[in-house]
């Protein structure tokens, strides 16, 4: 076996965790949020209780968040699936990923900036579970582009 041949199925063994980081990622936030929505109905019975008669707006950054979320999901779910099959294509969509991920970090930074109050700065810091992915993400990015420089990938 070459060194190309083993390293190919390394990234696949990587594409096979990233489907499985997907659909947990898509479980995380589907739990998320119908936490949320159960929260909210409480705030909402509980001011009605007080007879507080306008309701504090909901808050639009953690569903905007969510999205984000989403969307680097379904970028890693895809990219997972060209990696198992070690296609050339899955340079490409490593490429989105690293993109879409640096907008989600330039977007939290700039939420953690105008943040008004501590807590809300720390909620605002990606995890570093989110960087640790990020610079994972990078690495298989310069694997793809040399196993597809070397003709390794379909």
């Amino acid at each position: 076996m070459t060194l190309e041949q083993a390293l190919v199925w390394v990234l696949r063994g990587f594409g096979a965790l990233y489907i499985v980081g997907a659909v947990l990622l898509f479980r995380h936030l589907r739990v998320y949020a119908l936490a949320d929505d159960a929260t909210k109905r409480i705030e909402m019975m509980t001011r009605e209780i007080e007879g507080q008669e306008s309701p504090e707006p909901p808050d639009a950054f953690d569903t905007e968040r969510n999205r984000w979320l989403a969307a680097g999901g379904v970028l890693t779910a895809v990219a997972g699936l060209a990696m198992v099959f070690a296609l050339q294509i899955s340079l490409v969509i490593l490429v989105l990923l690293v993109l879409q991920q640096l907008g989600y970090f330039i977007r939290q930074r700039m939420r953690e900036l105008a943040a008004k109050t501590p807590e809300a700065a720390e909620d605002a810091r990606p995890s570093t579970a989110t960087r640790n992915g990020f610079y994972t993400c990078l690495a298989l990015t310069v694997l793809a582009a040399w196993l597809g420089w070397k003709g390794a990938l379909a």
